[in-house]
């Protein structure tokens, strides 16, 4: 009877893991994979991309991508159209125009904007000078934790 119910559990073993049984299992499991990657590659935005650009040195590529973001509202992509006036990474340098784009992005909550708005907010660069407004926007910063 033993030797009956041990050969039973060993041949169901052997049909539920045999080699064919996790070849289905690996090629199903590739399946749900390349499926997570795709939807995954999808959900990746413009402003992303456009970041992704940034650190790669595509700067004018980065910032074809991060316009329409910047535009639609998006504080990451505003605070990367900035940078890129500010140090004139693939566009020609605009101090004045970074300004304005880290003035809308501090306005749309982003920390690194805050911080640089307060900056020249503090020191009257390529804005008026406004010490009031400059340290609210520095308390802003700093309450979003910004590093330094």
């Amino acid at each position: 009877m033993i030797r009956n119910w041990l050969t039973s559990a060993v041949l169901a073993v052997y049909i539920f893991y045999s080699p064919a049984a996790f070849a289905q299992d690996t090629d199903a499991n590739q399946e749900v994979a390349q499926e997570a990657v795709s939807e995954s590659t999808e959900k990746i935005s413009d402003a992303d991309r456009a970041y992704s650009a940034f650190q790669r040195g595509q700067y004018l590529t980065a910032f074809d991508l991060a316009l329409p973001e910047a535009q639609a509202g998006n504080a990451a992509a505003q605070t990367l159209i900035a940078e890129l006036y500010e140090r004139g990474l693939g566009i020609a340098q605009n101090p004045e125009e970074a300004a304005n784009w880290y003035e809308i992005a501090a306005k749309s909550g982003n920390r690194e904007a805050q911080f640089a708005y307060a900056v020249k907010l503090l020191e009257g660069k390529y804005v008026d000078k406004n010490v009031e407004l400059g340290l609210e926007m520095m308390t802003s910063a700093a309450d979003a934790e910004h590093p330094t």
